[in-house]
């Protein structure tokens, strides 16, 4: 007589298997629609969609107990182009601006020669760019929880212990993440410099959230305890 296999448990174990679902069911059963964030039966940092979710890669609406999916790649990278555009003007204004009424102030009391304005114009602009760009991404995440690459995107910035969920995260976490995500604007002054953070920034938070599994984080997201998701 065939004896039909066991139901599949769509709780715990499910975010991890294949065409598994973000059912936060324990031993009384499946959570009501509506509930909050995870109470922490699952570990401290909670679930979060899984690379075997069919929503965690293509995007889609909250589940009924309001947990959004991860963003995909190509989404957070597009949102990320979005904002070095964005960021990189204005930036850039700033650095040069004060850059040149610094090396102005340099030349009339200081009378430093040319190659030394020079070197100090560009450190004062790595500076300013750098900071510009940070406080850019941590206001943001702050007030809005997305920045305008992300809003036009549909993606929004969500703490990993969440699970899915919206909910705080920490202003220090934030700023670390911002500096980590803005460390190439800090080195503009040196080519050999600039292309190490580039590379960097290219490898770990750019590119790592493609392999990384599966919570696609990049280096910022695993300092800041963050996940990208798709709210739209």
């Amino acid at each position: 007589m065939n004896v039909p296999p066991p139901p599949r448990n769509e709780g715990k174990g499910a975010p991890f298997e294949p065409g598994g679902t973000w059912s936060r069911e324990g031993s009384a059963g499946a959570a009501p629609p509506g509930a909050g964030p995870p109470s922490g039966r699952h570990g401290p940092q909670g679930p979060v969609p899984g690379a075997g979710d069919p929503m965690a890669a293509a995007g889609g609406p909250p589940t009924a107990d309001g947990r959004y999916p991860l963003a995909s790649w190509s989404q957070r990278a597009t949102a990320r182009l979005i904002d070095w555009v964005v960021v990189a003007i204005p930036a850039g204004i700033v650095g040069m601006l004060i850059g040149f009424v610094w090396i102005g102030a340099q030349t009339m009391v200081a009378g430093y020669g040319t190659s030394t304005i020079g070197r100090n114009f560009w450190l004062i602009f790595a500076v300013c760019s750098f900071v510009v760009a940070t406080a850019y991404e941590t206001v943001c995440v702050k007030q809005w929880r997305r920045t305008v690459g992300k809003w036009i995107m549909s993606l929004e910035v969500a703490p990993l212990s969440a699970g899915g969920h919206r909910g705080p995260i920490p202003v220090a976490s934030m700023m670390a993440r911002a500096a980590l995500l803005s460390v190439m604007f800090l080195f503009v002054w040196n080519e050999a410099l600039q292309a190490v953070a580039f590379l960097f920034v290219a490898v770990f938070v750019a590119l790592w959230p493609l392999w990384d599994g599966p919570r696609r984080q990049g280096m910022h997201d695993k300092l800041a305890g963050t996940v990208v998701v798709r709210t739209g």
